[in-house]
């Protein structure tokens, strides 16, 4: 059945008897086209074992899209599921394809952004203006990619009401019809070596050891900062210079083996004579409890390099350094975890690469060592 438009309203004759035109987007919704030509919205639906027909009103003054809105509207009583239990539904349907930290990450970013508005409102109740308010107060702060992601949960979340709970409408769904431009994203310059040195000097003397250390073991590892901050002892070895990170914990959910530098396992040493890691298991912990997400950035803006560097630009520093210099592109894209996609080849890659990989990171170690031994020289 297809949905109907005003073009398709527009062109249906009258007959000698009165005929009706049902919608393919909301169940029930018709138009009824007499033989005077007069044509009119209505509503068809079962009601605990008994039809009920509602009269919306005349078309054109009733144009198609604000008939489905009305019929939402009048299902406010049938559907009084709140948004969050929905919500929470959706997320227990599809977590099982996502990894912990995206699943922490959607639950967070929800609790932040949209629950406090829709979250105890039934799903009924909800219009598309209140969804669209959430997605450009995100969009004003600049968080443009957080924007679209919003409104493709809650369209999800709002098509589960649909089939469900039998909602009539999804609201972000429509909105998703509204072009909406995006300034051209200026992607920050990975640091240059003598950045990064600088950093490093600078953190010697950093009032929080743990976090200086997590920094220089990322810069060391080319890691991100979520592996980093989440790393385990029991991940670890610092007699073989390892450092496996299971499947559920790498952005492409699969495990990841890291060769560790002599520089990167005097870390590991260091960090296990001074660190509180017996209490947690982590190795670069905050109290019980794993390192904020934000706390190597944020000590990045305290030293003054806020707008300059990033901590995930470390990793850029490490591949533009190496490429320079000519070093296997392969390796270098294995050692960044970005994995060939052919499983054939990939098992084959892991096979060959070991000592390939180890020379890399052993390389990469004395570079950074003299980068940040020239920067604490010239401070």
């Amino acid at each position: 059945m297809a949905e109907l438009t005003d073009a398709i309203i527009r062109g249906a004759k009258p007959k000698d008897t009165q005929y009706k035109l049902f919608d393919g987007k909301v169940r029930g919704l018709h138009i009824l086209i007499r033989p005077t030509g007069t044509k009119t919205w209505r509503h068809r639906e079962i009601v605990k074992g008994r039809e009920r027909v509602r009269t919306l009103g005349d078309w054109p003054a009733l144009q198609v899209n604000r008939a489905r809105a009305m019929c939402s509207v009048m299902r406010a009583d049938d559907v009084k599921i709140p948004f969050r239990k929905v919500a929470e539904e959706w997320f227990a349907a599809t977590n099982p394809a996502r990894t912990p930290l995206v699943a922490s990450q959607i639950i967070r970013r929800m609790e932040n952004h949209v629950y406090p508005t829709i979250g105890d409102r039934p799903v009924s109740e909800i219009r598309a203006a209140e969804v669209l308010a959430i997605v450009e107060k995100l969009r004003k702060k600049g968080k443009y990619e957080t924007a679209q992601r919003m409104r493709g949960y809650m369209a999800q979340i709002f098509a589960l009401a649909c089939v469900r709970y039998d909602l009539a409408f999804n609201p972000a769904a429509e909105i998703s019809r509204v072009r909406m431009s995006r300034p051209a994203t200026k992607h920050r310059a990975a640091a240059t070596m003598e950045e990064l040195g600088q950093v490093l000097a600078q953190f010697a003397t950093y009032s929080n050891t743990t976090t200086a250390l997590a920094l220089e073991f990322l810069i060391l590892t080319a890691s991100r900062t979520a592996e980093v901050r989440e790393a385990r002892w029991e991940e670890l070895s610092q007699a073989a210079r390892l450092w496996d990170i299971p499947a559920e914990r790498m952005k492409m959910s699969r495990p990841h083996r890291v060769y560790l530098s002599d520089d990167a396992v005097a870390i590991l040493d260091k960090q296990a004579k001074g660190g509180d890691w017996p209490a947690s298991g982590l190795v670069f912990p905050q109290g019980r409890s794993a390192m904020s997400e934000n706390t190597l950035l944020f000590a990045l803006y305290r030293l003054g390099w806020k707008g300059k560097i990033t901590v995930h630009g470390f990793r850029g520093s490490f591949s533009t350094h190496c490429n320079e210099h000519g070093k296997p592109w392969d390796v270098i894209e294995a050692s960044l975890a970005h994995e060939e996609r052919n499983s054939v080849r990939r098992a084959y890659n892991h096979a060959q690469y070991e000592k390939p990989r180890r020379d890399l990171m052993e390389w990469w170690a004395t570079e950074v060592r003299r980068v940040k031994r020239k920067a604490t020289l010239l401070s």
